[in-house]
This record gives C-alpha cells, sequence and structure tokens, in this order.
C-alpha cells in the first residue's frame, strides 16, 4: 500500500506543493544543524520525495541521500536536480519549478541548465524507511512533509526511530516534523480540496476512518500537449500523532535531547499546532549519554506540567537542571529568517 502513493502523480507533485514554505524549512533545518555543530557531511532525508528538501541542503554543501519507496518519485527527483529539458520547459536544479522556453535561445537556455551547485551528487536510494539500510552512519537524518504520518502502525514508528538512532554519528541530530490529530480531524475533516489550474486540476476529498485514520482520496486532471486530459487516481491513508505518542517511541528507540516546535519556527508546539516539529539527539555511540528511568519520568513531568496543552522545547539536559526557557526567551516570528 504504502508502495502506491504518489506513484501516480509523481510528476505534478511540486506543482501542487508550490505554497510550502521549502526554502524557510530548509533555513530552519540549517540552523538547527549549525546550532549542533553539523556544517558539512553527510545527511539523509528519509521519504525525500521529488527532493525539494533534498536538492536545497545540497546546494548549502550537505552530501545528501535521499530515500523514498516510490520509483517514480525518485526518478522526479534525478531529473529536477539535473534540471533535464523536458516538454519545452527547464527545471530549476534547486527549486524544482519549471520554466517554458518557448523563445529562449542561446546563453539564456544555459541558465535553466545548470548543475546543483554543490560538489557532490546526490544518492538517491529506493527503501523502505521502516527497514531502510545505510553503509554507515552520518551526521544528521531528517524527515519533511508528514512522511512520518503515512506509518500508520505506531510499532513501526519506533522501528524507525530506532533504525535512525543506529545510523547516527555519536550525538548526531534527528530532524522530522508531523501531523497531529487535531490538524486531520479539525483542519482536513471531511472536507473537500478543489485547485483549479489552466492544465491542472485537484479533487481532494477527506474523510475519518472508524479506526481512527484519515483517508485522502485524490483526483487530478493533467492536460497533455495534445490537449487530451489524463486522469490519476490515489488514496492516502495516514495517522495523526500526538507529541506524547512521538515523544514516548523516541525514547524507546533510544533517542534523547528530545524537543517539539510549533512547524519549522523556534515557537514551542501545542496540541493544536498543525504540523509539529521533533528534533533528537543520537544516544549509545561514544560518551555514554543514558538515563535512569526514575530521571526520564521526572523530564516528562517536568515537560508536560509546564502549561496546560504547550509542549515546551526543553532539552533533557535543560530539564533534568530544572530550568526552562521563558516565553520572553524566544523568538516570536513565523520562521527563522537568518539566511545561512
Amino acid at each position: 500500500m504504502i508502495r502506491e502513493y504518489y506513484d501516480a502523480f509523481a510528476s505534478v507533485y511540486e506543482r501542487l506543493m508550490a505554497n510550502v514554505p521549502y526554502d524557510a524549512w530548509v533555513r530552519r533545518i540549517t540552523k538547527l544543524f549549525k546550532e549542533t555543530g553539523i556544517d558539512n557531511g553527510l545527511v539523509v532525508d528519509l521519504g525525500c520525495g521529488t527532493g525539494s528538501v533534498t536538492r536545497r541542503l545540497a546546494a548549502k554543501g550537505y552530501e545528501m541521500i535521499g530515500i523514498d519507496i516510490s520509483e517514480e518519485m525518485l526518478s522526479e527527483a534525478w531529473v529536477r536536480e539535473k534540471g533535464f529539458e523536458r516538454d519545452h520547459t527547464a527545471i530549476d536544479p534547486i527549486t524544482g519549478q519549471m520554466h517554458s522556453l518557448e523563445g529562449i535561445k542561446g546563453p539564456n537556455l544555459d541558465d535553466f541548465q545548470k548543475p546543483v551547485p554543490n560538489s557532490t551528487e546526490t544518492l538517491y536510494l529506493q527503501q523502505d524507511i521502516r527497514c531502510f539500510e545505510l553503509f554507515g552512519t552520518v551526521r544528521a537524518i531528517i524527515s519533511c512533509c508528514d512522511v512520518i504520518n503515512y506509518i500508520v502502525n505506531p510499532a513501526e514508528v519506533e522501528t524507525i526511530f530506532r533504525l535512525v538512532n543506529n545510523y547516527l554519528d555519536p550525538q548526531g541530530l534527528f530532524v522530522m516534523d508531523f501531523n497531529t490529530p487535531w490538524y486531520y480531524s479539525q483542519v482536513l475533516g471531511n472536507n473537500t480540496i478543489t485547485e483549479i489550474n489552466d492544465d491542472l486540476v485537484l479533487l481532494w476529498e477527506n474523510e475519518e476512518t472508524e479506526e481512527g485514520l484519515h483517508q485522502s482520496s485524490l483526483t487530478i486532471f493533467q492536460q497533455q500537449l495534445t490537449g487530451d486530459y489524463t486522469r490519476f487516481d490515489e488514496a492516502h491513508l495516514q495517522r495523526g500523532y500526538s507529541m506524547k505518542e512521538i515523544y514516548d517511541k523516541a525514547e524507546k528507540a533510544g533517542l534523547v535531547d528530545i524537543q517539539f516546535f510549533d512547524g519549522y519556527t523556534v515557537k514551542p508546539a501545542t496540541n493544536r499546532s498543525e504540523r509539529i516539529v521533533m528534533t533528537a539527539r543520537e544516544n549509545g555511540k561514544g560518551v555514554s549519554r543514558k538515563f535512569d528511568n526514575e530521571s526520564q519520568r521526572a523530564i516528562q513531568r517536568e515537560i508536560h506540567g509546564r502549561d496546560g496543552d504547550v509542549f515546551y522545547p526543553v532539552s533533557l539536559k535543560a530539564a533534568l537542571n530544572l530550568r526552562t526557557k521563558s516565553d520572553s526567551d524566544s523568538d516570536d516570528g513565523d520562521y527563522d529568517d537568518d539566511d545561512e
């Protein structure tokens, strides 16, 4: 079932996701990397899709490995990274945006064919993230755009987190985002969303299943060069996860320094955050960073007990010292605007 997700409409995925602020996401991810001393080196993108985040991090000098189960999505990622021409368009190798080549000749055409400005080529691997394998450890692992919500079996989420902890360098960083049950029930709910463009029509129907999962039925009509339209149909099944569920899975998997943020911002996450970003560190290699069960419970009490539905982004070290940042210490901006 998971293998089929995104296969049919891989070629139009980035157009439908054009409103996603990938640049802001990558600025925040890059800042998190640098705060933990990760200025370069190997980074894995789990569920990389068409490589929107992968390309941007590669452009910043990181040696990227993109992992996805969909051959079609990986094919799109590779094409977009190379900036190959297809059907009178050229693809910007960083943003993945397509540009018309009609009327463009000579040197201007070359501007659209430049490779990604980094020294290494991204390695794309077709693997199931529930059992992914690497040749060695890496400095950081990321997973963006609610990839983890497609793992509807909670036990498999813990399995993924264990693999992450296994393949991270000592004290390496894990950054991932996920959607909450509140988002699926209150924002998407049973709503139908339509998007109509000159050459592309999307019909997105949402419904909650009896098992508490969220099902999205996507119908897409894409105009071909002949003027005819091709229809794609896909059904996506996702599960919303609470911060407590993700925290417990990450903790059991051995990850430490677990923090939660309201999307790709510095704000603390709440139960009404539509997208939550978790950061965590590797534990078990090199210097021991293990904590006894009572200390872990004290940490949970400190984090959960602060203010109702607010889950403060507190590191384990700070929690052990019973110190947290006050709200006045946090940046109130939606995104970190520092361009690294």
